[in-house]
């Protein structure tokens, strides 16, 4: 074969770089490319977008262009008088989608990807026991015979949690029970961080496992000092520490108290959105065990 000039090597790159040229036209390429340092450098930025495809796109996706690809380009090499122009077109094509996926899963590409900010949440409940705080009926701690005890327990749960809706409705709700707890926001990035809580809806969010556990909205209560709005400037390694003293959750203006309705073993999960520059950033703490007694 003789040798390529640069618009016919040019036909050629991408396919060259996602490999599906035959055995002659990879090697006339290559020996073009040895050459000309224009060319070398359009199938650099071709391999650079293949790469980039593999990195940001499932296997699955890969497989399925590629044989794509491979079921046009094959036929076309039987009719070599269109294959000059249909290899392009592929070529073309090929690049769209790669363009595409970019646009789709690095909208703020800029030549480096910009990763999330590395924050972690510790969870630190304290290491005595906490005191349950009765909110339910006497027929609730009553024992009852084994017989009625479930049917009354449900019964006065259902009443309990009637009679606190309308404590909410009449601004007289009980606070919701003591609770020793420290979070701690940790900087594990490499850089700076300026974050801020208290401006997201919920800002907090609390799962108990347990015994039954009753979550009502206290809307116009006064919201707890973790969960008022701050900005906080952390630096790599460094950490922010939250005191939550009661079982309430949720963002100013919408509250809520979570109330337990027999002492036991509790697990606790802690959920906290914060704002970084205009990012929302998730952070969850690992589950801690927590205990109350009468």
């Amino acid at each position: 074969m003789n040798a390529m000039t640069c618009e016919q090597a040019r036909e050629q790159i991408d396919l060259l770089a996602a490999g599906e040229c035959d055995p002659p036209t990879r090697a006339a390429v290559e020996q073009h490319l040895s050459g000309c340092a224009a060319c070398a450098a359009d199938y650099a930025e071709s391999r650079r977008l293949l790469a980039l495809l593999d990195q940001h796109w499932s296997e699955a996706g890969i497989e399925r262009l590629r044989r794509r690809i491979d079921a046009e380009a094959r036929p076309v090499r039987r009719l070599r008088l269109f294959s000059p122009l249909v290899r392009r077109s592929l070529a073309a094509a090929a690049v769209i989608l790669i363009a595409a996926g970019l646009v789709t899963w690095l909208p703020n590409w800029d030549g480096s990807k910009t990763a999330e900010p590395q924050l972690a949440l510790l969870v630190r409940p304290g290491e005595a026991p906490f005191r349950f705080e009765e909110i339910a009926p006497a027929k609730v701690r009553a024992n009852p015979p084994p017989a009625e005890a479930l049917t009354l327990k449900a019964q006065a749960l259902k009443a309990l949690e009637a009679d606190l809706v309308e404590a909410q409705r009449e601004g007289k709700l009980p606070m919701p029970p003591l609770v020793s707890v420290d979070l701690a926001l940790v900087n594990r990035d490499k850089k700076p961080i300026e974050l801020t809580i208290g401006d997201l809806e919920p800002t907090l969010a609390m799962e108990l496992e347990g015994a039954n556990v009753i979550r009502i909205a206290a809307t116009s209560a006064e919201p707890p000092a973790y969960l008022r709005r701050q900005s906080v400037h952390l630096e790599p390694g460094k950490q922010f520490a939250l005191h939550i003293d009661r079982l309430i959750a949720g963002s100013p203006g919408k509250l809520e108290y979570i109330y337990l309705t027999e002492p036991g073993d509790y697990t606790l999960t802690v959920q906290l959105r914060v704002r970084i520059d205009e990012r929302v950033v998730t952070v969850t703490g690992d589950p801690v065990r927590i205990k109350f007694e009468k």
